[in-house]
């Protein structure tokens, strides 16, 4: 499937939100944080990832978002985000804003990203490898 230009400006990004201030206000603090660790475009959806503020080495929130010509459908595996109106959605909205073009992305590279490992983020069964010292190397 051909991904289709995903264009997200910031007057986008407000009527999206209408007058909730809050999530802009802590989105914007997540992306200034650079907790927004991928955003680019799958399968003519916006995808990202995005650090959980609570647990910064633990699996990050998984951000999509189908922007539809009149109405955007966004969801984000927060406990906030089934809604579509979290921090970590309107903070990948503002990086994909802040791009000039968004990555295209295959079906892998939302895992890759994050590292190595033998889990999901689906079912929050992550086991990363064993660190290793660099001396070891």
């Amino acid at each position: 499937m051909e991904n289709k230009e995903i264009e997200v400006s910031l007057l986008d990004i407000l009527k999206y939100i209408g007058d909730t201030k809050r999530p802009l206000k802590e989105g914007e603090a997540l992306l200034k944080a650079g907790h927004v660790v991928l955003c680019g475009k799958y399968n003519n959806k916006l995808v990202g990832l995005c650090l959980k503020t609570t647990n910064l080495n633990g699996a990050p929130h998984e951000i999509t978002v189908d922007v539809l010509r009149d109405e955007w459908v966004a969801k984000c595996t927060c406990k906030a985000g089934q809604g579509g109106m979290c921090k970590h959605v309107i903070a990948v909205l503002l990086q994909a804003q802040k791009q000039d073009e968004l990555e295209a992305l295959s079906c892998t590279d939302v895992e890759q990203v994050w590292g190595s490992y033998s889990g999901s983020f689906k079912n929050n069964s992550l086991e990363y490898s064993k660190p290793v010292p660099v001396k070891e190397f």
